[in-house]
């Protein structure tokens, strides 16, 4: 027994350790990669929350079919993205030009509480013409 309570000490610890590296884990969890091919590929088999962070010419130019326009460098970006997505626990997939603005918005949305948003890896530029449209 006194060698059970000279432990209980580092036990305690390496449960507090446990806990915060799973709670850390969880956490990362919310923004998940996707390649551009499996976007596609989800696209076209799924009705999914698209938003297209670009600006509004280069939404103009071309974006996926049904993805909803949110330029993540206006001020209003998060008032718009919750606005048109107000279920935060549903996935939404998230793309720009080519990665570094979808992942700005990534970040952002996730600081909202967004739990699952799919960044798509290479951004419209790797996106397969076919899923690509100028109308809406």
């Amino acid at each position: 027994m006194k060698l059970f309570n000279c432990f209980k000490p580092v036990l305690g610890s390496l449960l507090l350790m446990m806990i915060a590296f799973s709670c850390t884990s969880q956490k990362n969890e919310s923004i998940t990669n996707i390649t551009a091919k499996d976007f596609a590929q989800t696209a076209q088999s799924k009705d999914i929350r698209i938003l297209d962070v670009r600006t509004a010419p280069e939404f103009s130019s071309g974006h996926v079919k049904g993805a909803v326009p949110a330029d993540v460098q206006e001020a209003d970006f998060e008032e718009k993205v919750q606005a048109v997505y107000s279920d935060k626990s549903q996935p939404v997939y998230v793309y720009c030009k080519s990665g570094k603005r979808s992942m700005m918005a990534a970040e952002k949305m996730k600081a909202l509480g967004y739990t699952h948003i799919i960044n798509v890896e290479g951004g419209i530029d790797a996106i397969p013409a076919e899923i690509i449209t100028k109308e809406e």
